[in-house]
C-alpha cells in the first residue's frame, strides 16, 4: 500500500511547495489536482517537466485528480459538457506525462432531480462522458477511477448502484471509493452509525476499487478533516480494506488551507498507527 497526500491540502502554496512538503510528511505518493489554482487557464504544459523531475527526486508516485471545479459532465448545455470533456482529457494528458496510471473523474450535477426526465438523461449523459473518457484513457495508458458522491442528492452517480452500473464492464474504468463521502451519503440516508455499512459497501464494491480516498467529516458537511477528527468509525472501515486485500495508493485529502503542515502531520500520524499497522503494510 502506498500513503500519499492530495495537492488539495496545499491550496495557497505552489505545486512545487505540495509536492515537496508531501515529502516532508513522509507520504510517499502525491495526488495533484489538475485544476485551479495550480492548473488556471492557460498555463503552461512545459511546467509538466520540471513537475515530474520532482517528483522523480522525491521518488513519490503520483495519480491526478481530474478537474472539477466550475465543470459539470452532465450539464444540459452542450457547451459546459464538453468543456468538462475536455478538462478531463487535459487531466489525462497530464497523469500521463507525469508518469501516473490512474485519473480520479468526479460525479456530475443534475440541477433538479426531482424531475423524471432529466434524472432520466442525466444517466445518459454521464455514461456517455465515461465511455469518451476511458478511450481517450486507454490510448494514453491511464486508467480513470470514478469517484463516489457524498451528501448532495443532485450528485450524479447518486447511489452506489448508480456508480456501478457506470462502471462495470467497462475498460480501464474503476472505482475511487472516498470513505468521506461515504460518510455523508449514508448519513444523508438517515444512517446515524456509518462505519460498518462504509465496511460492507467496500466489501461490496471490492472488484471496481483501484483507488481510495481518506479523510473525516461530522456528517453534515465535507469538512476533509484529518481521520480521527470527525465522526467515522474506522475502526470497521480499516479491517474492510484489509479483507479485500488492498495494496494500491490511499490518498489523504484533507482541507486545512492555513495550517497545511499541521493537518498533515496529523492525517500521517493517524495513518501510521492506524492504516498501516492494520493492513500489516
Amino acid at each position: 500500500m502506498r500513503l500519499g497526500i492530495s495537492s488539495l491540502l496545499f491550496v495557497n502554496r505552489t505545486i512545487e511547495d505540495a509536492i515537496r512538503m508531501s515529502a516532508e510528511l513522509g507520504a510517499d505518493w502525491v495526488e495533484i489536482i489538475f485544476d485551479i489554482p495550480h492548473f488556471p487557464p492557460g498555463w503552461d504544459p512545459r511546467e509538466l517537466v520540471g513537475i515530474r523531475s520532482l517528483l522523480s527526486s522525491y521518488r513519490l508516485g503520483v495519480s491526478v485528480h481530474a478537474s472539477f471545479w466550475d465543470i459539470n459532465p452532465i450539464s444540459h448545455h452542450r457547451e459546459l459538457r464538453d468543456l468538462s470533456l475536455r478538462q478531463v482529457e487535459m487531466s489525462i494528458d497530464t497523469c500521463a506525462e507525469l508518469g501516473g496510471d490512474i485519473t480520479v473523474v468526479h460525479f456530475g450535477r443534475c440541477s433538479i432531480p426531482e424531475v423524471e426526465w432529466l434524472r432520466r438523461t442525466a444517466e445518459g449523459k454521464y455514461s456517455e462522458f465515461v465511455d469518451s473518457c476511458a478511450l481517450y484513457a486507454r490510448e494514453r495508458g491511464v486508467r480513470i477511477a470514478l469517484e463516489n458522491p457524498g451528501r448532495d442528492p443532485r450528485s450524479y452517480p447518486s447511489t452506489f448502484e448508480d456508480l456501478r452500473r457506470v462502471a462495470e464492464g467497462k475498460e480501464g474504468v474503476g472505482v475511487t471509493f472516498d470513505i468521506g463521502h461515504a460518510n455523508l451519503f449514508f448519513r444523508r440516508k438517515g444512517r446515524g452509525s456509518t462505519g460498518r455499512r462504509i465496511a460492507d459497501c467496500i466489501r461490496e464494491m471490492r472488484d471496481l476499487i483501484i483507488h481510495f480516498h481518506v479523510h473525516d467529516n461530522r456528517g453534515t458537511n465535507d469538512d476533509h478533516l484529518p481521520p480521527g477528527k470527525g465522526g467515522i468509525d474506522f475502526v470497521p472501515v480499516l479491517r474492510s480494506i484489509e479483507e479485500i486485500g488492498y495494496s494500491g495508493a490511499v490518498i489523504l485529502e484533507l482541507w486545512e488551507p492555513e495550517n497545511p503542515l499541521s493537518a498533515g502531520r496529523q492525517a500521517m500520524e493517524w495513518a501510521r498507527q492506524h492504516l498501516l499497522r492494520k493492513t500489516g503494510q
